[in-house]
């Protein structure tokens, strides 16, 4: 029998507990002789105030009723639900299986388990008005570009693990250019231009909020930026992406090859893009006035008639777009329209066929 559950967070304890859904069908299995395949989803806490561990808690559990794992615990504790007892052992790395008190009417014992030579079922024993766990930690994409090889199609925050199994939160666009995957690599507020990564070149490491991607204030350290480069064809700016999306304007995207933003430094430099719009003035396989220094963030030079393409119309004296915003700061401009609007930009790379229509 396989069973998805949803759970939900206990906002005076900040622990997981039953919805009652799943409590009710909990009690109706009580006293059940069976083994239940159960997918268990952890999104734990809230976003700004927890870190990726808890975030990429997400595991398949083999649930046995009646049964514990003797000889193994290495800890005991009190919680509220089964879910709760899970998380627990989610949240240890050490914890490999976990025995929970079924029959308690509110918090029940959490025993949780570290079994290193494997051999469970012949210690598993019966112990009625109790549970066993064994705990199957799923493995984590170690890119974007990794979860859509995988099969994935949907834009979203995902749990992202690196070479050294360090976890990140990272938003992954799969869906707004078909064919393409997106790592968000930097994404700030109009609001935190001032902030120091905000504010110089992205030539420069500057890490924010490096574990927990986030519209207003993020930025991946350089080191990881050049790895994801690395698995990256092309660069891509948007505005105010989880409203606006893209459609393409106020919208600039680039082949690495031609146009490497981690190296490029300049006062004022023609360089090509594969597209760029601005307000509505578009060109495709152009180029266009672009500076970017150690102390200062990379932006395009929207007023100025350089590099073959015109000023952008309706131009504000010393107008900056797609980043930096020191001045020029155009309200007509996506990125710039509002202290709430943010400037996101992205490394991706394009499926093949193959993988675009699987």
């Amino acid at each position: 029998m396989h069973v998805d559950e949803s759970i939900m967070l206990d906002p005076s304890a900040n622990n997981i507990i039953f919805s009652p859904e799943i409590d009710l069908f909990w009690r109706l299995l009580h006293g059940a002789d069976m083994k239940l395949e159960v997918l268990l989803l952890f999104f734990v806490g809230r976003m700004s105030g927890h870190g990726a561990e808890d975030f990429c808690l997400e595991t398949k559990s083999s649930i046995l009723h009646d049964h514990v794992l003797v000889g193994h615990v290495i800890t005991s504790l009190v919680t509220r639900g089964f879910l709760s007892c899970a998380q627990r052992c989610l949240s240890m790395s050490p914890c490999s299986s976990f025995n929970y008190q079924t029959s308690a009417v509110r918090d029940g014992i959490c025993e949780l388990n570290n079994n290193e030579d494997g051999a469970v079922r012949s210690k598993v024993t019966p112990k009625h008005g109790f549970a066993f766990g064994q705990i199957q930690r799923k493995e984590k994409p170690h890119s974007c570009l990794e979860a859509a090889h995988r099969g994935a199609r949907a834009s979203g925050f995902y749990c992202i693990q690196d070479g050294d199994g360090h976890l990140y939160k990272m938003y992954c666009d799969l869906a707004s250019e078909p064919g393409w995957a997106w790592t968000l690599v930097t994404s700030q507020g109009l609001s935190n231009r001032e902030e120091q990564f905000a504010s110089v070149g992205l030539l420069v490491d500057s890490p924010k909020n490096t574990e927990m991607a986030n519209w207003q204030a993020y930025r991946l350290p350089l080191s990881k930026m050049t790895k994801l480069k690395s698995q990256s064809t092309h660069w891509r700016i948007t505005c105010s992406f989880p409203t606006l999306g893209v459609d393409y304007k106020d919208y600039v995207r680039a082949e690495f090859q031609k146009f490497d933003i981690l190296t490029f430094m300049a006062g004022r430099e023609c360089k090509e893009v594969e597209y760029i719009d601005v307000r509505g003035h578009n060109c495709s396989q152009c180029t266009v006035a672009w500076g970017q220094k150690n102390n200062l963030f990379l932006t395009h030079r929207s007023d100025v008639n350089e590099c073959g393409r015109g000023p952008t119309p309706h131009n504000i004296d010393g107008e900056q777009t797609f980043g930096r915003y020191k001045k020029g700061r155009n309200p007509k401009f996506r990125c710039t329209s509002a202290n709430s609007s943010t400037t996101n930009y992205w490394f991706g790379h394009k499926l093949n066929l193959k993988d675009s229509f699987d």
